[in-house]
């Protein structure tokens, strides 16, 4: 029996890391992952190989499959010439072109590339 772990929130015998999902998940009574789903909502998919198998001693921290990581994507604001992130609405964030000045690209969508209207006239 392997050594006994306090109860956390995914079950009353502790919890391990799955080296197949990269998930955190509990424990069943004789220190096994508990079976669990990895897939589209978690009710379709499959068990996951990592099932009933001795969780590692130790979870990687730093685990690049396991980090949920997002970057903003970037594009420079025509306004103050900087490089600036895109919000969820890819609109430029809030940004400032001088120490206590908003920029004025601020909260707008950025130009198309290749399509320059400016001289066009409406008819």
């Amino acid at each position: 029996m392997p050594d006994p772990r306090p109860p956390t929130i995914l079950g009353p015998w502790g919890e391990g890391y799955c080296k197949v999902c990269h998930f955190i998940v509990g424990l069943d009574r004789n220190g096994l992952l508990i079976d669990h789903k990895r897939g589209i909502g978690n009710i379709a998919g499959e068990i996951c190989k990592g099932s009933m198998k001795v969780p590692p001693k130790l979870a990687p921290i730093t685990s690049k499959l396991a980090a949920f990581k997002t970057s903003a994507p970037v594009r420079r604001c025509p306004y103050c010439v900087e490089d600036v992130s895109l919000t969820s609405l890819k609109t430029f964030s809030r940004h400032w072109s001088q120490p206590s000045v908003m920029c004025q690209g601020s909260g707008r969508f950025p130009p198309v590339p290749g399509r320059d209207h400016s001289g066009e006239r409406g008819n």
